[in-house]
């Protein structure tokens, strides 16, 4: 039994998605003909990897744009966990979309099922639809809009993932005040040039953006005063600064805890290595998957992950660090490309816990338990 093994990030369409956002993983490269994962794969997949270990089992549905794969194909992925599913176990399903395809449907069904629901929007027209634009060049903001309506029309809570540039960093607090109007979580990612190509070269966030942007993310998030108010960074901060285990892999030192199926049966550690085929595990189409994730290729890849640079030696934070996430290290040195942003991060946090005289809404949230 691999009691490790919780999440699964599986890939039902590949790549294939219906934007051509600017910064995407995949920007640059030919968009892959439309093959949905077979019902036969995904079958033996959800029987093997319900079977893997006891208790919760996380499905997070990414892609490309995971809903293509049609509203049934989902209903037989839940109806197979259903199946799979020993007594009294269950489990979770995570979706991560564009928002683009979301009805009246497809919402009725994610409030059914209980799906955790995860929308791309990175904030008002103007910063959204810079680079998030389909084939033609049309920006995608109004459609998203039109999604998320339903989600709302059903009740059904999400989070938003924004991206930041270069572009859009000036609008930032006007960009975060867009989003906390829905009243959701907000998780915020720093566009790195390794993340796609050189297309956008000039939008690239470095280590001096990334500090001003945790200190102005922080900033706003004490003005807001709400501490309800949830943000990915700052509660995986806050995790690591009061000795609890951070939710976000890139702070856990490990990436033993995902693991990434794509439409064609194969598997990869994450999403972000998953377009060189240097890194794949294994295919399902040649070997079962506790062999995939019990084998000598996955080791290997553990313990690229658990290297650390030489700053971490004599880094107060390294145990709630861990130098972040493997695919965003410098080459050369192995250090975390975010490190200096990261460790202002701690700092800051470190102090409020600390300070005589923090402000109520800081301690209140600061002793709440992990939200994400």
């Amino acid at each position: 039994m691999l009691s490790e093994w919780r999440v699964a990030i599986i890939k039902p369409v590949g790549n294939v998605c219906l934007l051509r956002c600017g910064y995407c993983f995949y920007n640059g490269q030919k968009q892959p003909k439309l093959r949905v994962m077979s019902l036969d794969r995904l079958e033996a997949f959800t029987a093997q990897f319900m079977g893997l270990f006891s208790g919760t089992k996380h499905f997070i549905w990414h892609g490309g744009e995971p809903m293509i794969a049609g509203l049934d194909f989902f209903q037989k992925a839940i109806e197979l966990q259903s199946r799979s599913a020993a007594k009294g176990e269950h489990a979770v399903n995570h979706i991560q979309t564009n928002g683009v395809l979301i009805d009246d449907n497809w919402a009725r069904f994610f409030k059914k099922h209980r799906f955790k629901v995860g929308v791309s929007v990175d904030g008002t027209r103007l910063s959204h639809d810079r680079f998030r634009k389909d084939a033609t060049g049309r920006g995608s903001f109004a459609r998203v809009m039109r999604g998320l309506s339903f989600l709302r029309k059903h009740d059904l809570g999400f989070g938003v993932i924004m991206t930041i540039t270069r572009d859009n960093l000036p609008r930032l607090e006007e960009d975060l005040d867009f989003i906390r109007a829905f009243g959701v979580g907000v998780a915020t990612n720093d566009y790195e040039i390794s993340s796609s190509g050189d297309e956008l070269k000039n939008q690239s966030i470095g280590p001096a953006d990334a500090k001003e942007i945790w200190s102005r993310l922080l900033e706003w998030w004490l003005r807001a005063d709400d501490p309800n108010l949830r943000v990915r960074s700052i509660d995986n901060v806050v995790s690591g600064v009061m000795h609890r285990r951070p939710r976000n892999c890139t702070y856990n030192g490990t990436c033993h805890h995902y693991f990434c199926l794509h439409n064609d049966g194969e598997v990869y550690p994450c999403d972000r290595l998953s377009r060189d085929r240097k890194f794949c595990l294994g295919s399902l189409d040649k070997e079962d998957l506790e062999s995939i994730l019990s084998g000598l290729r996955f080791k290997q890849h553990v313990e690229r992950a658990r290297r650390r640079a030489v700053e971490c030696q004599r880094c107060q934070f390294s145990q709630v660090c861990n130098n972040g996430c493997t695919a965003l290290r410098e080459e050369i040195s192995g250090r975390y490309i975010y490190c200096d942003s990261r460790k202002q991060a701690f700092l800051d946090i470190a102090r409020l816990c600390t300070r005589p005289c923090a402000p109520d809404r800081v301690l209140r949230r600061l002793l709440k338990p992990d939200s994400l």
